[in-house]
């Protein structure tokens, strides 16, 4: 599976004296630390999130990926089995007749990225851009990273209120080329919960 990862540097001309971006709280019993976020889309706009509420999938899924104050990285995290290395906050996207100017930065960035390991620097944003910050609930569950090793080492916060895109934007996405022509998905079918609990936090 490809995905498109943005990693944040932390440190010199990136941050300068400026807090690391930390989650915690809720069904958390560690402080985590932001390491990337990684976009999953499909070849339509009826299907991309690799998650879904009350049967709906959406065009888009953001899945903000956090590691273990103590970690460097999720990859770190599945070699050592830590069953509490990372928590992943995903964000859905629901298309709307107009582009959102806020997601510009990323968009407007992706005709860069004309093959396999290219890269691209885009100026630092607040990262709520991209995710609902006014949401008072959200779901929770423990589950596996979604590409190999797909290790059972996540918790999962899914925000249920999408982040408007529009079609047109989704469509920038499809044209990134992987070593098999255009891109047109990245993600994978949603899985069976396999008798996991799924809690709401209101």
């Amino acid at each position: 599976m490809y995905i498109i990862l943005i990693t944040v540097i932390v440190c010199g001309t990136w941050c300068g004296n400026r807090a690391y971006p930390l989650i915690k709280g809720g069904p958390l019993t560690n402080t985590y630390k932001f390491h990337s976020m990684m976009f999953h889309w499909g070849p339509s706009d009826n299907e991309g999130s690799e998650h879904t509420i009350n049967d709906v999938r959406y065009a888009m899924e953001l899945q903000f990926v956090h590691v273990k104050s103590d970690l460097f990285s999720p990859f770190q995290a599945a070699i050592l089995n830590a069953k509490d290395g990372v928590v992943i906050v995903s964000s859905f996207f629901n298309i709307i007749p107009v582009d959102n100017p806020y997601l510009d930065y990323i968009v407007n960035n992706l005709r860069y990225i004309k093959q396999p390991g290219s890269k691209v620097y885009i100026p630092p944003f607040p990262l709520s851009w991209l995710h609902n910050t006014e949401g008072n609930h959200y779901y929770a569950y423990h589950g596996s990273l979604t590409q190999p090793p797909c290790s059972e080492i996540v918790t999962w916060l899914i925000d249920p209120v999408p982040v408007p895109i529009s079609s047109n934007q989704v469509a920038k996405f499809r044209e990134i080329c992987s070593n098999d022509g255009l891109l047109l998905t990245n993600c994978r079918p949603v899985q069976y919960l396999n008798g996991r609990d799924v809690y709401h936090y209101p």
